[in-house]
């Protein structure tokens, strides 16, 4: 008898099953190095879509970008349309930040994006080299503070607002 094994990956559209988490939530980045905090929002549009933005984001205004079943699809910069990619590029180039979009918005929820392997407890986790930490949280468990951390850059995610 000979029995074979094996897996397959399964595209990320036969695994998604809705955004979950709340409708809005707004709060302030704090980047090392920068003097300025800016303001950010990550809001639900539908049970697949959500956007983010940010807003005086090292003096460049407003930065958005578009997910679609948990994949950025597009993103605003200065007025203009780009791909994920030139999103992810333009971000880079622009400000130094080589952060993950795809994993932004678990991220700002304080827990790992399940379509990445983590390790750690949900509290405190590393994916995708990063380091992401709760430090501060309610007592119904809604992240308030989250620290992202990677070599010498860190951001902390302050929530103000979470509906």
């Amino acid at each position: 008898m000979i029995l074979m094994a094996g897996c397959q990956s399964i595209p990320n559209e036969q695994r998604w099953t809705g955004i979950s988490g709340p409708e809005r939530i707004e709060g302030r980045l704090s980047i090392t190095g920068v003097r300025t905090n800016p303001s950010f929002s990550l809001e639900r549009l539908s049970p697949d879509r959500q956007i983010f933005r940010a807003f005086g984001i090292m003096g460049l205004g407003e930065v958005s970008v578009l997910y679609d079943k948990g994949e950025p699809v597009e993103g605003r910069f200065e007025g203009k349309r780009l791909s994920a990619e030139q999103m992810q590029e333009t971000l880079r180039l622009k400000t130094g930040l080589e952060v993950p979009l795809a994993v932004l918005p678990a991220w700002i929820q304080g827990r790992a994006d399940s379509r990445w392997d983590s390790r750690g407890s949900p509290e405190e986790f590393k994916q995708l080299g990063w380091q992401v930490r709760r430090v501060m949280q309610t007592e119904s468990g809604i992240p308030k503070r989250t620290e992202l951390t990677k070599g010498e850059l860190k951001i902390v995610v302050g929530v103000q607002r979470w509906q």
